[in-house]
């Protein structure tokens, strides 16, 4: 139900600003990898983008195409967006800093914490850049009835900190302050998720698609 109610009102945004409509004022904070994509990729996915565009099944579909430089793989949603759009604006860069601190103190905790970064000074520790890096394969795209994705597979390195090993530590670190901010500023579970797959989102169908059209993408 509320991942309906979330499609129904990204559905809403895009098309009023695709369509000459007002800008829309919103914010949102999100962990993400993948970002921006390497130019390998991204050279990949436009070609891709402009033979879909050609197939019937795309022409009979009401879409939005994410261009590629909107390309990433979420780790964690921490302020969803598309649920702030008509609320009450909240201090994004104080919320960032309580969740830079909290991450921080829960990686600071794990025993082989040192071995996971590439840099250990302050500044790059703090802004999560210091981790170390992590190995995604892309797999086939895939559709669901209203969206597309491109799903990745995570190549982890023998004592390397996975993507998986990550999302644990945000988890444990909304708890305490950070937890307390969003009770009494975003009263709204929506807003902090974590995927539980390695994907990027590149098409947004308007009108949920039918067996035979998903049948075609798939087969393209």
């Amino acid at each position: 139900r509320m991942e309906g109610n979330r499609h129904e009102l990204l559905r809403d945004l895009i098309e009023s600003v695709t369509n000459g409509g007002p800008i829309v004022e919103t914010c949102g904070m999100t962990v993400a990898t993948l970002y921006p994509a390497d130019r390998t990729l991204v050279e990949w996915y436009e070609t891709f983008v402009t033979r879909m565009k050609e197939e019937e099944w795309f022409k009979d579909s009401p879409s939005f195409v994410y261009p590629s430089q909107a390309l990433h793989c979420t780790v964690a949603t921490l302020v969803d967006f598309i649920f702030m759009h008509n609320k009450p604006p909240v201090d994004i860069p104080f919320l960032a800093d309580l969740w830079r601190e909290a991450i921080r103190n829960v990686l600071a905790s794990l025993p082989d914490y040192q071995n996971h970064l590439v840099s250990s000074s302050p500044s790059s520790v703090v802004s999560l850049e210091g981790l170390s890096p992590v190995t995604l394969r892309m797999k086939r795209p895939r559709m669901t009835s209203n969206c597309a994705i491109l799903e990745f597979e995570e190549i982890q390195a023998e004592g390397s900190f996975s993507l998986a090993s990550f999302r644990e530590v945000i988890k444990q670190a909304f708890a305490g302050s950070v937890e307390e901010f969003y009770k009494e500023h975003l009263n709204d579970s929506n807003h902090f998720r974590i995927p539980t797959i390695i994907h990027s989102t590149f098409l947004r169908v308007f009108e949920d698609m039918d067996e035979a059209r998903a049948s075609r993408f798939r087969a393209g």
